[in-house]
């Protein structure tokens, strides 16, 4: 009973700083006074919005708490976009909102959001986030218990304030069919640009994925970024290294597989970010190799699969990615080059390339089969071409192969004669 005393006055000392952290970001102009658009600025309907989300806030409603539509749904809307996620934010704590919602369960370490099933779709639930101060920091390393949980949050002022872009700040209010805006976001959609809340370069440096999550929103909704975010993207993309690689791999996926592949490449590639994350580019680049073309033939038909609802590989988009360095590293006489020496060199490039991005190993076996049945398809005039049929991996391998013969003219026959071969 006293330490569930001493934890509930923690809480609400902890929460009245948050407030009080929000007013002075207000007062003195760390945040702006908030905007209110109604339904006749911003035209957007009641209906456009998931159902399962809006019962999800109506029920939070009910139970006495705020609650609002956050982020990228009302983002996409108004520009003119199918939003992809609904996600609802709330000052309910997530063990309220898993009380509230039996079919949910609570994930995530560095900070807690609750899955709420409704109706077989997932709807995030996440709880305002607060500004961490010294106060946050000594509860937590000192008065909580191992293991206990110390997220801090706030309300939806340090939530704003917490958030990365001014364009994914903005809170829908289902009740007055408002939009809620404290840092300018409305605006910048209005205006078509994308600007970070807050210090560029201190955002970086607490989170350096947020370089790709820059280029990653301005390739999926076209704006421009501000001045300062351009020159920060260029100048501090070095500190992706420092990031863990199995989380860039899932930015990478992102960045590629979400319809927007192709100028996604574009600003990868005028960043100087594709031999961050694959150094193998930087000797590309001094050789003058054409691999733009390949490349970018790969993400374009990623992004009509993407569109058209298809199913997409993580691994083929590495094998293609990786292709290049690959074929770089090759001896020039290519077609002569023995199979346990191609072997050979695709394994040592897979593994220097996978530093930064990550390669897990059922990847590199799935690669290493694509690799091995290009050589087959298209260097090995003695193949058995009734065991190439009949290996697993076939039609991606031919899907490879027939991006190879986009952009390679003397590759066409050869993946003609594959074709018919796969009739």
């Amino acid at each position: 009973m006293a330490a569930c005393h001493w934890r509930g006055l923690i809480q609400a000392l902890q929460e009245f700083l948050q407030r009080q952290i929000g007013c002075f970001s207000i007062k003195y102009g760390l945040l702006n006074q908030p905007k209110y658009y109604n339904e006749t600025s911003h035209q957007l309907k009641l209906e456009n919005f998931n159902k399962a989300a809006l019962g999800i806030i109506e029920t939070l409603h009910q139970k006495g708490f705020e609650a609002y539509l956050v982020g990228g749904c009302i983002r996409d809307w108004l520009s003119e976009m199918m939003p992809k996620d609904y996600d609802v934010v709330t000052n309910a704590r997530p063990e309220e909102i898993k009380k509230i919602f039996r079919r949910s369960h609570v994930i995530g370490r560095r900070f807690r959001i609750v899955h709420v099933l409704v109706h077989g779709e997932i709807i995030e639930v996440c709880t305002f986030r607060g500004k961490e101060t010294w106060l946050d920091y000594m509860i937590g390393r000192f008065l909580l218990k191992p293991g206990y949980s110390n997220n801090t949050y706030g309300g939806i002022e340090t939530d704003a304030l917490r958030r990365d872009f001014s364009i994914n700040a903005l809170y829908y209010d289902p009740r007055t069919r408002s939009i809620i805006d404290f840092t300018g976001g409305y605006d910048d959609i209005m205006q078509r640009r994308l600007v970070m809340i807050g210090s560029v370069k201190k955002r970086f440096h607490q989170d350096p994925v947020r370089i790709l999550r820059a280029i990653r929103f301005s390739a999926k909704t076209g704006y421009e970024m501000e001045p300062e975010l351009k020159n920060r993207v260029l100048t501090m993309a070095p500190i992706l290294q420092t990031v863990s690689p199995d989380r860039l791999l899932v930015e990478v996926v992102k960045l590629f597989y979400q319809g927007h592949g192709h100028k996604s490449l574009e600003l990868l590639e005028s960043n100087s970010l594709m031999s961050i994350l694959y150094p193998g580019y930087k000797t590309l680049k001094i050789n003058k190799k054409p691999y733009l073309p390949f490349l970018t033939a790969a993400v374009s038909r990623a992004d009509k699969r993407f569109h058209a609802g298809k199913n997409l590989s993580t691994t083929f988009l590495i094998a293609v990615l990786l292709w290049p360095i690959f074929i770089e590293s090759l001896p020039d006489n290519v077609a002569k080059i023995k199979l346990h020496d191609y072997i050979k060199i695709g394994r040592k490039v897979r593994k220097e390339q996978s530093k930064v991005v990550s390669i897990t190993k059922k990847m590199h076996d799935i690669i290493e089969d694509i690799w091995v049945l290009q050589y087959h398809m298209t260097f090995n005039k003695r193949v058995n071409k009734h065991r190439v049929v009949m290996h697993d991996r076939v039609r991606a391998a031919f899907d490879f192969l027939a991006i190879r013969a986009q952009v390679d003219e003397g590759l066409a026959n050869i993946a003609l004669k594959w074709h018919n071969i796969l009739l």
